[in-house]
Formats: C-alpha cells, sequence, structure tokens
C-alpha cells in the first residue's frame, strides 16, 4: 500500500472551504459555545438533528428551519448565521410557513397545535388546536388553514373561531388557489380537484395516476403541477380548465414549487432541477440538492432541508452556486493527535490528513490516502491508519507535522474490514480486531502478524495498558474484557470479563496509572478496577443526552471526560476522587464522537455530528 502526494490538496480544500492561495480570505467564523476556545469549521445553517422543512421571509433576507431537534431556527440569509431559536424538547417541527404578510411564523410541532411566533424574535403568541400530521397551508389572506388530520382527512378551518370551512375525506396535499375562493386538493389516487371553498363544490378534476408527492399552482392561477413517485416518476403540468396534461417531464417527482410563471422547480434523482415552461426542458440542475424546500420571493435562492445530514443549504438558482459552503463538510475524523507542545492538532478525515494549528482559521494539508481511512490510531511515536486496502504504519510520526510521502511499512487485512484498531504506548505492538471474531497482533517494528487472540465476538473498541502487556476489549457482545499478553504469546490469557450494557457503538479508555478502565456502549459508563474487573462505580447521564460514545482520561488521571451523542452535543468532566459532575460543556448541534486530551491536560478537542473540531479549556478545572 502506498499514498500519492496530490497536487494542489483539492480535495481537503474544498471541504474545507479555503483557497491554496494564503491571499485568500477566510471564513467568518461563528460564534463560540461557552468554554470553548477554537473551533475548526463552520456551524452555519446547522441543526442538531435531521432539518425537515424550511421557508423564507416574505422579504427573502430570512430564512426559517425546523428539524427533528425540536427546534425552530432563524438565519440571516446575507451571512448564513443563526439570529434566533425556539425549542420545544421530544419534538419534530414538520412545517413552518409565515403568514399575515409575514407578521407571524407559524410552526406544527406535531403536538395538535398550529403554535405562531414573532418571525424575527420567535416569542411565542396564542396557538391553535389543528390536529394535524404534517404540512399544512394558509389562504392567501391568512383567514383559513388547510391541515390533515390523523384520519387522513384533509380539513380547512377558520383560523378566527376554529370552525370547519370544508372537510375532503383521504385527501393527501393541498394548495390554496390565489384567489382564495379554492383549493386544489389531491386524494390517496393521485386524483387532483379544484374545489370551492364555500360548499365543496368540485369545479375541475385531472388524474395523475398514483398517490403524489408533490402539489403546486402556479401564482397566476392557471396552471396545476403535480408530482408521483411511482415506478416511472414523473411531473405533469395542467392548465385548468383542460383535461389532458400540457406537458410532462419525465424523471422527476415532487416536491414541486412554481417560480413567478415561467419556472418550475422538481426533485430529480440526485439533486434539484429548474424546468423552463416556455422552453419546455431542465435549464439548470443542483446536484446534492436534497429534500424539502423552499424558493425565495424574488424566485433567485432556493433552501433544502437535506436527506439525512444536519446542515440546510441555501443555492443561488442564477449561478447553481452553493452559499455559506465554506467549513461546510468536514468528515468525522478517524483520530485527532494533539502535538506535543499543545499548539497543533493532527487529523485524518476521509482520505486526507492536516494539522490545525489551534486558533488558525484554517489547517495545511499533511498527506492524503488512496481510500477513505476507516479507523486510525496514534501512540508510541507511530500512527497507524486502515483503509480498504490494508494497514499503513508510519514510523517516528509527528503529529505536529506532515506524514512523509510513503508510510514506513504496510500490512494486508485479509478479506474484511477493521472494526478497531489501537497502539501500543511503547509503539510497539499494533492491535486490530475485524467482523471475524479475533485480535491480531502486529510488530509495529516489520508489520508481521504475531499472533492472534480467539474472541466470541467482534470488538468495538480497544486499548492497550500504559505498559503495553495487556489489552482491554470492549465487545459488541456487551462484555469488557482484559487480556494478559505474554512475551511470546504462550502466557496470552483473559484474565476477566465483565458484562456491561450492551450497544452499537463502544468506547474504552484506561487510567494512565493504569489501575482504572472506563468503558461503555449504551447510556452508563462504568469505570472498573483493572486488577480483576469488578465496577468501582458507574456514571449516569440523563436521557436526553444520548448514549456515551467516547472517553478519556486527564493525564495526571483526577478526571474522566466523556462525549454524548445526543443533540445537544454535550461533553462531561468528572471528578474521579468525588465522582461528580464538575463541567458540562455542549456544542448545541448534534452529538459528540470523538474526542482526545492535550498532553499537558490543559485542554480536550471533540468532533461530532455537527462536522466541526472544537477545543475546550480544562485549566480552571485542573487548577480546583
Amino acid at each position: 500500500m502506498t499514498t500519492r502526494h496530490r497536487p494542489a490538496w483539492v480535495a481537503l480544500l474544498a471541504l474545507l472551504g479555503a483557497a491554496l492561495s494564503a491571499s485568500a480570505a477566510a471564513p467568518a467564523a461563528s460564534p463560540l459555545p461557552p468554554g470553548a476556545i477554537a473551533r475548526l469549521g463552520s456551524t452555519k445553517l446547522r441543526h442538531a438533528d435531521r432539518p425537515l422543512c424550511t421557508t423564507f421571509s416574505p422579504d427573502g433576507k430570512r430564512l426559517v428551519t425546523g428539524g427533528q431537534d425540536g427546534a425552530v431556527r432563524v438565519w440571516d440569509v446575507a451571512t448564513g448565521e443563526q439570529v434566533a431559536i425556539a425549542s420545544r424538547r421530544e419534538a419534530s417541527v414538520v412545517g413552518v410557513q409565515f403568514t399575515d404578510g409575514g407578521g407571524r411564523l407559524a410552526v406544527n410541532f406535531l403536538d395538535g397545535y398550529i403554535r405562531f411566533y414573532h418571525p424575527n424574535t420567535l416569542a411565542e403568541m396564542p396557538a391553535v388546536l389543528a390536529p394535524t400530521v404534517g404540512r399544512f397551508d394558509f389562504s392567501p389572506d391568512g383567514q383559513l388553514v388547510a391541515t390533515r388530520n390523523p384520519n387522513g382527512d384533509l380539513v380547512v378551518d377558520e383560523l378566527a373561531t376554529g370552525l370547519p370551512k370544508l372537510e375532503l375525506p383521504q385527501h393527501t396535499l393541498a394548495a390554496f388557489h390565489p384567489d382564495g375562493k379554492t383549493i386544489v386538493a389531491s386524494d390517496t389516487d393521485g386524483t387532483t380537484t379544484l374545489y370551492h371553498l364555500a360548499g365543496g363544490k368540485p369545479v375541475f378534476r385531472v388524474t395523475h395516476g398514483g398517490e403524489l408527492s408533490g402539489l403546486a399552482v402556479r401564482p397566476d392561477g392557471k396552471m396545476i403541477a403535480t408530482a408521483g413517485n411511482g415506478a416511472a416518476p414523473r411531473v405533469k403540468l395542467w392548465e385548468i380548465g383542460q383535461t389532458d396534461p400540457l406537458a410532462e417531464i419525465p424523471d422527476a417527482s415532487g416536491p414541486v414549487a412554481f417560480i413567478g410563471t415561467d419556472q418550475l422547480v422538481v426533485t430529480k434523482a440526485g439533486g434539484v432541477g429548474v424546468y423552463d415552461l416556455k422552453k419546455r426542458s431542465c435549464v439548470r440542475e443542483l446536484p446534492g440538492a436534497a429534500g424539502a424546500f423552499a424558493i425565495s420571493p424574488d424566485g433567485k435562492k432556493l433552501a433544502t432541508a437535506g436527506n439525512g445530514g444536519l446542515r440546510v443549504r441555501i443555492w443561488d438558482l442564477t449561478t447553481g452556486g452553493q452559499l455559506h459552503a465554506d467549513g461546510d463538510a468536514l468528515p468525522d475524523p478517524a483520530v485527532m493527535a494533539p502535538s506535543p507542545d499543545g499548539r497543533s492538532l493532527f487529523v485524518i478525515a476521509a482520505g486526507n490528513a492536516f494539522v490545525w494549528r489551534v486558533g488558525e482559521a484554517m489547517p495545511r494539508p499533511a498527506g492524503t490516502f488512496p481510500t477513505a481511512v476507516a479507523t486510525a490510531a496514534a501512540g508510541g511515536g507511530k500512527l497507524v491508519v486502515a483503509t480498504g486496502l490494508g494497514l499503513a504504519i508510519w514510523a517516528e510520526f509527528d503529529p505536529s507535522r506532515p506524514l512523509p510521502a510513503k508510510p514506513t511499512l504496510t500490512a494486508e487485512v485479509p478479506g474484511t474490514v477493521v472494526t478497531a484498531l489501537a497502539v501500543s504506548p511503547d509503539g510497539k505492538w499494533v492491535a486490530y480486531s475485524t467482523p471475524l471474531r479475533r485480535i491480531t497482533l502486529l510488530d509495529a517494528t516489520d508489520g508481521k502478524t504475531q499472533r492472534t487472540l480467539s474472541l466470541q465476538t467482534t470488538a468495538s473498541a480497544l486499548t492497550f495498558s500504559p505498559k503495553g502487556d495487556g489489552l482491554v476489549v470492549l465487545g459488541r457482545d456487551g462484555f469488557l474484557r482484559r487480556w494478559q499478553l505474554g512475551a511470546d504469546g504462550a502466557g496470552d490469557r483473559e484474565v476477566w470479563k465483565l458484562r456491561v450494557q450492551r450497544g452499537h457503538h463502544g468506547a474504552v479508555a484506561i487510567s494512565p496509572d493504569g489501575g482504572r478502565i472506563a468503558a461503555s456502549s449504551s447510556g452508563r459508563m462504568s469505570v472498573v478496577d483493572t486488577t480483576d474487573g469488578h465496577e468501582l462505580f458507574a456514571l449516569e447521564r440523563p436521557g436526553i443526552d444520548g448514549t456515551f460514545t467516547s472517553a478519556a482520561f486527564s493525564p495526571d488521571g483526577r478526571f474522566l471526560i466523556t462525549g454524548l451523542g445526543g443533540t445537544d452535543g454535550v461533553l462531561q468532566v468528572w471528578e474521579l476522587a468525588t465522582r461528580a459532575e464538575v463541567r458540562r460543556y455542549s456544542t448545541g448541534l448534534g452529538g459528540i464522537t470523538r474526542l482526545a486530551v492535550f498532553l499537558d491536560g490543559e485542554h480536550v478537542v471533540s468532533s461530532g455530528t455537527d462536522e466541526a473540531i472544537t477545543v475546550w479549556d480544562l485549566s480552571a478545572i485542573r487548577r480546583r
């Protein structure tokens, strides 16, 4: 296995939103959370959990988004920075819409109410009872609201009185006509009808064929767009009064939205397309745009909620470019290794390595890899990297400097992937686990396999004892095991095992003196005596914080730092002598996935689903 130096480092710098030129402007930094001293990566336009809906303010200067984190967030479109937030615990925001000419913001938390907020401050206003399972729509004058109740019926109510105006059984989508007197609604068969609001008389009907995934009325009220996701997804355009489609757009589906009277935005495989109604062709595609979207009032911007990440994206529809994409996607690091002097951090993310001088806006390139890095580990002056091609080992590893273009040596990992990886503190051994239920020990000086340890499970986390003569294994079967390693393999043996709560991910750490082990794969962190495996005590966390995902001891052994996977991005500092939480930090933007403590014990660094790396100050705690 070899590595190649990529000229210009285009891939990494594109991810971090910088140019190679030293004169390139650095992206404006978002405000740091309390306790943080530095951050790499932008947190603009991010939710703590998956965004679900979005809308522009009538003047186009604000973007409002709602997410699975129960938060409504207001963003400045010009800067991408958050200007207001309102949230409800244990809720999801599934709909946001401006009404009353922009005077109120309506929000659906799926709690049986449509709640109203001040559009800029998000101060809460009186709510209205509106049992709805999803999206809603207001009439042009803001006097009526259309919702879909849990029975699958579309209901139009008067906001002022709460009295029903119209009820349409088994209708899934609806859009008010601009005339304010009629509404367009589709049923579960895809039949779309224009109804009079007074009395519910149908005045026009077309059949798309199959349940709709999108429905829109052109602003002049003369045309309807219907979209379906069936075996042959397509969007159909109908002129009101004509029962045959005016045009069809193949390989397109919903959501759909008109831009003025000349263009229609449709959902396409892998992105969004802009269809010109006069040219009858797609004039622009935005690869990567996905999920629910909104069009700015001037028709020049598109905001998308995405389909799985935490970031809302804003696109310029005139150029096809994305706004505020600087530092927009820092992949979850495979390793973070602080330098001995505490001034920089070595990071591997995806297929690239870089060195970040803490506090600087951008990092320096430090190496590339032929494929994405699955996992990596540093210790004893060595760096070990696992990719789809096997293991690569760099000797004389210095976290403050770029890697040599080629590793010192390589080793094959036959026929499978590496699930956990560790390097002994003296740099002599490498241990790795695979789904084949065994741990392989390599000699780090020549890359040769020395022996294997048989397990009854796959290891999710590994760590060596401080002297390198023991190995701690957290298995996916919910057991924590300690192995004693003999000099030649003859003395290898499992000393003890302890059942801990079983989970999907594992975190294990051993204290600097080797006396304690911290391990978890769930919402309970066990602190164990290394000698015989009995549990000394356990740390619990509130359910809203998520499960324990990572753990590390401070260099002096006084503190245990834990990271949690909940949407608040919580980092806890525990004093072992008192077993008390003495400090709690929070990114506020998704779970922590990895952490590392600087050698001086003054700082800890975390990474997480917010796609950023944050350095936290521990100095005040250490001086207690």
